[in-house]
């Protein structure tokens, strides 16, 4: 019986830059949806996501926070992140990825029930490039992009006029790059002005916050409008539209709306935009559906590899996406295009290519067979235990790394995980580590041996039984709250001469330890300098939501009566210790009740 596809990245959005006329760029459209808005409803399925977030130098990101649906966890120290058995869109879930000096990534992934998509995200920098008075106009430059800003257009998060300095992060994204599927918000699907359901092609997209000293956002005063002025990459300037449609990133939908147009101007679209988040240039055009699974002659299915789409006569920029884990991919295509589908091994080279198109309907592609691969796939599997050596650990995975990949291995409810990994001529070695996030253990990393011709890799029984690095506890009337990989954010306070501590928890099953239908949240603010006692707490709250009842629990306090005792304070790249005691609000009775914890977290 053939399955479905579990979607990954080909959805992103086909960010196919297509090399057409202007009068050959037509809308795909959708009508009707989900209460009238042009968004047509989706399928809910019973699924698993697996995901890795990297930064622009593709390190891992560990602590950002990921929101799937109401479903919140964190990445972990090698930037994964996991969530098993949720509910997803069949046709493109949102996820979301957050993390302080990091611009809030979006990204959809498509889902098919009872199997395991992957997805890779990247976030961007949200440094300040520039800082000027609100009462002064100004022109920012960043990336060969510009924003002119008016004088006195500026209103704070309350809508109030603001009148100190406007501090502004900024980034070009290029359509052209190899890992804008990566970078990118969502997946280019889109309402046009008409509210009808399109997906578009991107010449290039900038993202802007406009921050307050204190560190709020700030947005353009209603009726004024600023400048922006998008570069055209040099492969893309032929096929560019005179006119262009702009479009905004819609962050509760995940979706982006027609906000009026730009006009091309030597090699730059020019247009006027009335607030800030992300903005487009694209163009609509008419997609189909594809499907497929990739095997190698042996028949074992290619999980995790990359799969490129782009046009024939290498004209426009495709996009690329993952395979789930028996193989499947799938996605949008262009209709009427011929296309070359390819299929990249661990260290991204190029191993397999098939010339499709052109199709005019929805297509599934059935079965393709890599040749030459089978001596390039290494199964690893194995089996993950408590530190008694025989009882199999129920909240965890293995973490399974090579060159270039690197995502977690789901368990079954024996403990035990199987993951498929193509490698490549320079591979040498592959690791193998376990997490158990129930009792905060991992184990400790094995490295085998790899080379084209390997056997596959039994890792055999895995003992999970040393101290997780990192961990945050909340304990409430009694009750403790742990949360895996925290993480923690100082910034000087110029005046005081302190530093403001923020530290974070949160995510996946960690909720509530006694229910793993919850998940769970924590943040600690407190003033200090480095070890010592501190009572300047104006923050702490911690929750947990219960989704099989719909019941929220927690407490909070604001200016809180609480005592943080910092023990160990090493410095940037070294650990922060300590704990603290007091006093909050709890949620649903009002009433005071007494708290405490303990952290031990990583500084970045």
């Amino acid at each position: 019986m053939t399955k479905k596809f579990a979607f990954l990245f080909l959805a992103i959005a086909i960010v196919f830059s297509a090399c057409r006329k202007d009068t050959d760029l037509t809308t795909s459209t959708t009508t009707g949806g989900d209460g009238g808005n042009g968004i047509p409803p989706s399928v809910i399925v019973s699924s698993s996501l697996v995901g890795v977030v990297t930064d622009e130098y593709n390190n891992p990101v560990e602590g950002a926070s990921i929101r799937l649906k109401s479903n919140t966890t964190v990445t972990d120290e090698n930037g994964n992140f996991m969530f098993s058995n949720v509910q997803m869109e069949e046709d493109g879930a949102l996820v979301t990825a957050n993390k302080a000096g990091f611009f809030k990534a979006y990204d959809r992934v498509r889902a098919t029930s009872n199997s395991t998509s992957y997805t890779r995200i990247q976030l961007l920098d949200r440094s300040i490039i520039s800082s000027f008075p609100a009462g002064a106009a100004e022109e920012v430059a960043f990336d060969g992009a510009t924003v002119k800003f008016q004088n006195n257009g500026f209103v704070d998060a309350n809508g109030a006029d603001y009148n100190g300095t406007v501090n502004v992060a900024a980034h070009w994204i290029d359509p052209t790059s190899d890992v804008v599927d990566q970078q990118m918000p969502g997946d280019l699907r889109a309402l046009d002005a008409n509210d009808v359901y399109s997906v578009l092609e991107t010449f290039g997209m900038v993202a802007v916050d406009l921050i307050a000293d204190n560190g709020s956002e700030l947005q353009l005063k209603e009726g004024m409008s600023a400048e922006i002025n998008f570069p055209i990459p040099t492969e893309l300037l032929n096929a560019a539209p005179t006119t262009i449609p702009l479009w905004s990133f819609d962050e509760v939908d995940g979706i982006w709306i027609e906000e009026g147009s730009a006009t091309k101007v030597g090699g730059m679209y020019v247009g006027n935009v009335s607030h800030f988040s992300f903005w487009n240039c694209d163009a609509p055009f008419p997609l189909i559906e594809m499907d497929g699974q990739v095997v190698t002659e042996g028949g074992y299915p290619l999980s995790g590899v990359t799969i490129c789409i782009d046009f024939a006569d290498n004209s426009w920029y495709g996009a690329s996406g993952y395979s789930n884990e028996e193989g499947f991919f799938g996605g949008k295509i262009p209709k009427n295009e011929n296309l070359v589908l390819s299929v990249k091994d661990d260290c991204q080279n190029t191993v397999f290519t098939l010339d499709i198109g052109p199709y005019t309907e929805d297509v599934d592609l059935g079965q393709i067979v890599v040749p030459g691969m089978d001596d390039y796939v290494v199964e690893v599997s194995g089996t993950l235990v408590t530190c008694d050596g025989t009882t199999p650990v129920e909240n965890g995975y293995a973490v399974i790394n090579s060159t270039y990949l690197q995502f977690p291995a789901p368990l079954d409810d024996a403990g035990a995980f199987s993951q498929t990994v193509l490698i490549c001529e320079s591979d040498t070695e592959i690791t193998v580590a376990g997490y158990d996030f129930d009792e905060l253990l991992q184990s400790d990393p094995v490295t085998y041996a790899v080379s084209p011709g390997s056997a596959n890799i039994d890792a055999g029984t895995i003992v999970v039984c040393e101290e997780l690095e990192e961990i945050l506890t909340a304990t409430a009337d009694g009750v403790t709250v742990t949360f895996v990989d925290p993480d923690i954010f100082i910034n000087a306070d110029s005046i005081s001469g302190l530093s403001n501590y923020t530290i974070y928890g949160g995510g996946g099953s960690n909720g509530n330890p006694n229910n793993p239908d919850s998940l769970g949240g924590f943040e600690l603010l407190f003033v200090g300098d480095g070890v010592g006692t501190y009572t300047d707490v104006p923050y702490i709250q911690y929750w947990s939501f219960d989704q099989t009842t719909g019941m929220k629990t927690g407490y909070n306090c604001q200016g809180c009566a609480v005592t943080v005792n910092v023990t160990l304070d090493e410095g940037p790249g070294g650990k922060i210790e300590g704990n603290y005691t007091g006093e909050a609000q709890d949620f649903n009775t009002g009433m005071t009740i007494p708290i405490t914890g303990d952290f031990r977290i990583d500084r970045q």
